[in-house]
């Protein structure tokens, strides 16, 4: 699996079916968007796989939940693809 940064135009493209990817945090936890447009610096509101439930957690539209750009957490989005097919 190759991991790479979270943008909105894949992770729309994504949910659409249209592009074969999963949205993930950085600690490989399913995500899914049920909000792109909430109040605020976070308008992405995701509901994070758990194992026995969701949490529900914002984000930047980089997929971020700190606003500072350098602040990485195990709770931000990344988008997860298949490698290695041609």
């Amino acid at each position: 699996m190759i991991m790479k940064e979270f943008n909105s135009h894949d992770a729309k493209l994504i949910e659409l079916g249209i592009m074969r990817a999963r949205i993930v945090t950085r600690d490989g936890r399913p995500a899914r968007i049920v909000s792109w447009n909430a109040k605020g610096s976070h308008p992405i509101v995701a509901l994070v796989d758990l194992g026995q439930l969701e949490k529900a957690h914002q984000y930047t539209l980089k997929g971020r939940t700190d606003s500072r750009d350098f602040v990485k957490t195990n709770s931000d989005l990344l988008i997860e693809e298949e490698g290695g097919e041609e």
